[in-house]
C-alpha cells in the first residue's frame, strides 16, 4: 500500500493516505474481544490483530473515494 504522489489532490476532508487503509490512512484499531467468563490467566497476543475503517464518505478532488484507490493502484507501489 502506499499511494505515493496522491497528495496533491486531497479533498476537503485530506490526502488518501490520510484517509484510506489501502494507502495507509484510515483508523486502525483493535476489534472488540468478547471472553466466555473472566480468568485469572490473561494472555498476551504476540501479534495482536488489527483492522482498518476507510474515513467514511472521503472524496478527493475528482470526487473518486477510497475504492477507486484500492482498484487502480497496485499494491506496495512506489512510483
Amino acid at each position: 500500500p502506499g499511494c505515493p504522489g496522491t497528495d496533491n489532490y486531497a479533498g476537503d476532508m485530506g490526502p488518501a493516505t490520510q484517509n484510506c487503509c489501502f494507502c495507509g490512512g484510515g483508523s486502525h484499531t483493535l476489534p472488540p474481544t468478547t471472553s466466555p467468563k473472566p480468568t485469572g490467566f490473561p494472555t498476551m497476543s504476540a501479534h495482536p490483530t488489527q483492522f482498518c475503517l476507510d474515513t467514511p464518505n472521503w472524496k478527493d478532488v475528482h470526487s473518486f473515494g477510497c475504492d477507486w484507490y484500492e482498484e487502480y493502484f497496485d499494491p506496495g507501489c512506489t512510483d
